[in-house]
């Protein structure tokens, strides 16, 4: 998982980031508040779009100046391979365990 921070000048309804392109965004955050919603139309009270080609955030009303935008997203790193995949792939045993593992994590469901 990464962290981006974006700090407003005040007045825009949103940004624009590279890192963003194409990512899994988990979180988004107004000055510490998160948003109810991550959604890719147009967004209402509590929510934040999120535009996958350009990396685009947006909220419904403008950001004030100084206002702390917080985007928690997942990395290409941070990719675990369902069990389905890793049967199809050899990998290292140490790969594969932590791969199965993390992905029960990721679910919310545990493997015991």
């Amino acid at each position: 998982m990464k962290k981006l921070e974006y700090i407003a000048i005040g007045g825009e309804y949103g940004f624009t980031n590279p890192l963003l392109i194409g990512r899994r965004i988990l979180s988004v955050m107004r000055d510490g508040v998160g948003m109810s919603k991550i959604v890719t139309e147009a967004p209402q009270d509590k929510q934040a779009q999120y535009l996958i080609s350009t990396g685009g955030i947006n909220f419904k009303s403008s950001l004030s100046e100084n206002e702390d935008v917080i985007v928690l997203y997942a990395d290409a790193e941070d990719v675990c391979f369902p069990v389905s995949v890793q049967d199809g792939f050899i990998l290292p045993e140490a790969i594969a365990g932590f791969a199965y593992n993390a992905s029960f994590i990721v679910n919310g469901s545990g493997s015991f």
